[in-house]
């Protein structure tokens, strides 16, 4: 179990991050892949529009990125 005092020294978003993508009720929008290494948005627009403003203060998914690739997140290639 994570204790409470580490978890004050995660940043916000990845806390977000972990929780948008591990939620079942937005398993349709976006998902963990196969082996949990990474996450796949399977619906941008409606991910953009249904998910976002539920976590933050926009719906604006180039801004979502861009705070991924501030914390080191890379676009993976395709797996299809």
């Amino acid at each position: 179990m994570v204790d409470h005092l580490e978890l004050d020294k995660v940043a916000p978003f990845l806390i977000k991050l972990f929780e948008i993508v591990s939620s079942p009720a937005s398993d349709n929008l976006v998902c963990w892949s196969e082996h949990g290494e990474s996450f796949k948005i399977v619906d941008r627009t409606k991910f953009a529009q249904d998910v976002l403003p539920l976590y933050f203060k926009h719906d604006n998914l180039r801004s979502f990125i861009r705070q991924l690739n501030i914390y080191g997140f890379q676009r993976c290639q395709n797996s299809s």
